[in-house]
């Protein structure tokens, strides 16, 4: 999970005023989304993003909104002085590193030494560094940034039994597991489990959290790559710093909003068939951020009172 921006900003020394400030940055992206419109008994106007099970005419559009980044890095022009700030705004409920390079620095320097990285806290706003000119003139400068999801290579208890992550009165069996040739080869996906599930079987959080991330607006299928970024999902972050990660997920059945604490067992989501994927099945997966990489890390599952390491073919339901 990272981004990638690019803003430049050109600023007379000799000008102060904001109209002669030159500002061009990365257009937002956009993603469709579908709007469902129609009257209800009593004649009002109804608009829903979720297709209503009704008999009556109901008007469909898919339209465009901007997808906006829960991380971003923004730079503003001191007010009376010829320099600029350089912020980052950090709206995920964890912490997360961002590493931030220049493209060009022209006539251009800064307040430090850039780091590897900058560290931001859980829901925070913070000034990374000063820029300014170094001679009178025109100066000039641009970045590059890239964001990862939680704490920097943290200390995680390594033997937590998860709780199975879905409830089924009928037997489910792991269909990939670790270092699946299919599609757990990747880092962020090695350690990663499958489970083929009928659609709309009940999500539950594996361990206390907070919400971090709530993708639901996504629908359909497909084994073309452009379907890889198209799953639903429900990430959770945990106290000693990994994820888990619940994906695949039915089209707007999301029980939790981004921020909401959940318990072991809480309900989240239905399991679905949305993204990369060949049938209704949840991936389920525990991450960290290692140097700077959404890794996927072995887990064990609490199966009936016993703790074992999940495998191809493993019976992990029903529960009791």
């Amino acid at each position: 999970m990272r981004l990638l921006c690019v803003a430049t900003l050109s600023l007379p020394l000799r000008y102060l005023p904001a109209a002669c400030l030159v500002m061009m940055a990365s257009l937002p992206c956009w993603a469709a989304r579908d709007v469902y419109k129609y009257q209800d008994d009593q004649g009002h106007w109804v608009f829903t993003a979720i297709k209503p099970q009704v008999v009556f005419e109901v008007e469909h559009e898919r339209v465009a909104e901007p997808e906006i980044s829960p991380v971003r890095v923004l730079h503003k022009v001191i007010t009376g002085k010829n320099q600029a700030e350089v912020v980052a705004v950090n709206n995920y409920g964890m912490p997360v590193t961002v590493k931030l390079a220049f493209t060009e620095l022209t006539n251009t320097k800064t307040s430090m030494s850039l780091p590897e990285a900058f560290a931001l806290a859980p829901n925070s706003r913070q000034t990374l560094f000063t820029i300014f000119p170094e001679q009178p003139g025109q100066w000039r400068f641009q970045y590059q940034y890239s964001f990862t999801p939680g704490k920097l290579d943290p200390e995680f208890y390594a033997d937590y039994a998860y709780q199975v992550p879905f409830n089924l009165p009928q037997p489910a069996y792991i269909s990939q597991g670790f270092n699946g040739n299919f599609t757990h080869s990747e880092p962020h996906s090695q350690y990663a489990i499958d489970v083929p599930l009928p659609e709309g079987t009940e999500v539950v959080a594996a361990r206390d959290g907070i919400v971090v991330e709530v993708v639901e607006n996504n629908s359909g299928a497909a084994t073309a790559d452009f379907a890889k970024t198209k799953a639903n999902v429900v990430r959770i972050a945990h106290a000693d710093g990994t994820m888990t990660v619940y994906a695949h997920l039915k089209t707007f059945s999301a029980k939790v909003r981004v921020g909401q604490q959940v318990k072991r067992g809480e309900p989240i989501a239905l399991s679905g068939n949305t993204g990369f994927s060949t049938g209704p099945h949840l991936h389920f997966a525990v991450q960290i951020n290692q140097q700077y990489e959404l890794v996927a890390v072995p887990f064990l599952l609490q199966i009936n009172g016993a703790v074992v390491e999940p495998k191809p073919g493993l019976k992990i339901a029903p529960q009791g």
